[in-house]
């Protein structure tokens, strides 16, 4: 028999689980029918059945015999497995069942995986008193191709900074051998420094995990760095001296500067308004940025290992996240570094002003769709006037007559052009991209809030709660975040309608009509094929 499930994304052999993660199963059938009923990924007495089915794939459509049809799309699969810790290492091989519409079972083996030993710590933030210049800060500074110009200017920073107390872990994500070779020649000027050289690139999100990962347990606070800023001698010692009792992380506003270090900005808030006070806004928008911040080492055993990456989820919005359900966070007013702003940028500064062409591309919708209008109504006039012309003596007397045709003339012309106008291309385009918002954003927030329940518990807060609450696995969260929404927006919080979208995007992948009528469509034509 031929296999229909084929599994895209599954652990690795070996995966690090902390104190409690979600591994991600996710890939495809081999056509939209007979539709799978029913997925389930487990191991032994240990089954937990996949979330999502049978969902639109639009990057297979050139891979598939007849990816042109829209329902042809729908085979995708894509859910994760919850690991909770253990203190003895495991060895999992991980199969999978699956059944289809028409009765057909399938069975088989996904991967073999180690999960090595772990322990469930919750973090114990500590008020560390006397001088904060005798803490330990431990600066991680992840690197990749960098411009050395840039890097230099950035570890001069931190030879300067008035905190004496730290070290830095130099974590290269296989850089060109020249470009290390000169990396190597910088971090020389100074033990503090720590190289570290990676064969393998892995990308910015793991390159940073994999440098927070050698942090030594003498220290007290670690603190993330990029390899393109520029950092005030005073940096450190203002953000450790700002911790208290229950602090689990400190952060500063920045300047913005162009390539050469000239302002582009005194703050970072232009288009946007700063958030650390409530995590249904923070986990919509992050406002923590990763350079900005310095953060309680007793953070990492919650931290690490990181969620796996799904779409644009970045390091700096899960530690945020993490800080804020584990401790209190506190913000301080003054830039305290300079943040470039140039082309080689991961992210850069992200405003949420809207972009001036949003208005132009209103204005081109409009006359494309009063140019449909004008198209139909030429059209029905020419029908109109040509049939009437040929009609009969009789029919032309018959005045209910000649209103039942140019009525039905003018229905059916305008059902066939309405169909290829502008109002049904741009409700598909907006379709299209909620449902793609829902299947990359929404999906990232959605793993996150899991394993923060998962690290962390259930907070007493009803706030986190309702958070948390908002990215489960259920077809009405969108009402909730739409809820949610427009109390933030009336208490002047702003997130650039992220979680408005995210609403949108849950509604419409969960009652998505027009992919429902194409999945009907076909099906009933099987039928009638068969008979």
């Amino acid at each position: 028999m031929t296999q229909r499930v084929t599994f895209e994304q599954y652990p690795d052999e070996c995966e690090t689980v902390g104190s409690g993660t979600a591994l991600i199963f996710s890939g495809h059938i081999d056509n939209a029918l007979p539709r799978m009923t029913s997925l389930d990924i487990g191991s032994n007495h240990s089954w937990q059945s996949v979330q999502h089915l049978n969902e639109r794939r639009d990057d297979l459509r050139n891979s598939l015999a007849n990816g042109s049809e829209e329902y042809a799309l729908y085979i995708g699969f894509w859910g994760y497995f919850i690991i909770d810790p253990a203190k003895t290492c495991r060895h999992i091989s991980f199969s999978y069942r699956a059944v289809f519409e028409d009765g057909i079972e399938e069975a088989g083996l996904i991967c073999k995986t180690t999960l090595p030993s772990s322990e469930r710590i919750q973090p114990s933030l500590v008020s560390r008193g006397g001088n904060r210049q005798s803490d330990m800060i431990t600066v991680c500074l992840p690197t990749y191709q960098p411009d050395i110009h840039l890097l230099e200017i950035q570890l001069n920073s931190l030879l300067h900074q008035t905190h004496k107390n730290w070290k830095c872990i130099v974590c290269d994500d296989a850089s060109d051998d020249h470009i290390f070779t000169s990396v190597e020649n910088l971090c020389d000027k100074d033990d503090r420094f720590r190289l570290i050289r990676h064969s393998t690139n892995v990308g910015f999100y793991r390159n940073f995990e994999r440098a927070l990962g050698y942090v030594n347990s003498d220290t007290d606070y670690v603190a993330l760095c990029d390899q393109d800023d520029y950092w005030y001698p005073n940096k450190l010692s203002r953000l450790a001296n700002a911790f208290s009792h229950g602090t689990s992380l400190v952060y500063s506003d920045m300047r913005l500067v162009d390539y050469a270090g000239n302002a582009m900005s005194h703050t970072y808030w232009t288009g946007r308004k700063n958030n650390y006070t409530n995590l249904r806004v923070l986990m919509a928008a992050n406002t923590i940025t990763g350079a900005a911040c310095l953060f309680d080492k007793t953070l990492l055993d919650t931290i690490l290992p990181f969620p796996q990456r799904v779409s644009d989820a970045y390091h700096d919005h899960w530690i945020a996240l993490i800080a804020f359900m584990t401790g209190t966070i506190r913000y301080i007013t003054e830039p305290l570094y300079d943040y470039r702003q140039h082309a080689g940028n991961i992210i850069g500064h992200t405003s949420f002003t809207r972009d001036k062409n949003i208005r132009s591309t209103k204005k081109s919708i409009n006359k494309r769709l009063i140019d449909k209008f004008h198209e139909v109504q030429t059209h029905v006039n020419s029908y109109r006037n040509s049939v009437f012309r040929i009609s009969s003596p009789l029919s032309e007397n018959n005045t209910r007559f000649k209103l039942a045709k140019e009525w039905l003339i003018r229905c059916v012309l305008i059902t066939s052009l309405m169909l290829k106008s502008p109002i049904i291309n741009l409700y598909n385009h907006y379709r299209v991209f909620f449902l793609n918002v829902f299947m990359n954003q929404y999906r990232g927030l959605q793993l996150f809030s899991t394993v923060i329940r998962l690290r962390t518990g259930t907070s007493d807060a009803p706030h986190a709660i309702s958070a948390l609450a908002s990215y489960e696995h259920s077809k009405y969260t969108w009402i909730r975040l739409f809820y949610y929404y427009l109390l933030d927006k009336a208490n002047g919080h702003t997130t650039g309608n992220r979680d408005l979208y995210m609403a949108i995007a849950s509604l419409t992948y969960h009652f998505d009509w027009f992919g429902w009528l194409c999945r009907r469509q076909v099906k009933t034509q099987e039928i009638t094929t068969k008979r």
